[in-house]
Order: structure tokens, then sequence, then C-alpha cells
């Protein structure tokens, strides 16, 4: 038996903001790793000014583990997997969590929900490639 191919394409919507959201996740993890790597240099600057904040390593992991699994799922979903577009929105949904539980949910965090909203929007709308299994 042959395979058949998916030729249908990603739409530019979700090619742009899967570009813009692993510019972003990039950039996020290098500044997670080197904060863990300078863990030390970064306590003894705020200890120097003064400020008192918590840097809490089990946090700054478990981001690093969200990042990963976000940037794993970008790459599915433009590989047109359809796992990728399950994954995009399950770690959506725990770093929703997650932030409600640290505190760091806010009034202003419901503006950050406006990229992933569109983002499952226009998978929605290339439901034939990402939920090909699911009857609307």
């Amino acid at each position: 038996m042959e395979k058949i191919e998916n030729e249908q394409r990603v739409g530019s919507g979700i090619t742009i903001l899967s570009i813009v959201y692993l510019v972003f996740q990039g950039f996020g993890l290098f500044a997670l790793v080197s904060s863990i790597v300078m863990k030390e240099q970064i306590i003894a600057k705020l200890a120097e000014s003064g400020a008192v904040l918590a840097f809490n390593s089990a946090e700054i992991i478990i981001s690093i583990i969200l990042s990963i699994i976000f940037i794993a799922s970008l790459i599915l979903i433009l590989m047109k997997k359809s796992i990728g577009a399950y994954l995009f929105i399950a770690v959506q949904a725990l770093s929703i969590i997650y932030n409600i539980i640290t505190g760091a949910f806010t009034f202003a965090s419901i503006f950050g929900l406006i990229l992933p909203g569109l983002m499952i929007y226009l998978l929605y709308r290339k439901k034939e490639i990402y939920f090909e299994r699911l009857k609307f």
C-alpha cells in the first residue's frame, strides 16, 4: 500500500505565529538557562542592590521544561503533525494553570492569551490537517 502524503499547506498565519513563538521561546530558554548557570552572581547583585527576591531553581526548571515541550509542539505543528496541535493546547493550559498556582497570573496576563487564542483558532481553521480524526 502506498502512503498518501498530506498535500495541504500549513497557512501563513500558523507559520508566522510559529516563527514568532520560536524566536520568543528561544530567547526565553536562553535567559532561563543562563539564570541557572549564573545563579550566584544574580543573587549577589540582588543582595547588593537591596532587592528582596526569591530565586527558586525549581520554578526555573519547570519553565525550561515547558519551553522545550512548547518548542517541540511548534516544530510538530510546522511538520503538519496533529500531535503538535494537541501538545500546543496542553502546554498552553499547563502554563496558565502553573501561572495561576505560582501567583504570576494577573489581570494584565489576560492580554497574553491573545496570541495563543489566535493560534488555536488558526489551527482549528486547518482542522483537516490537525484534527482529522475529530468530528465537529
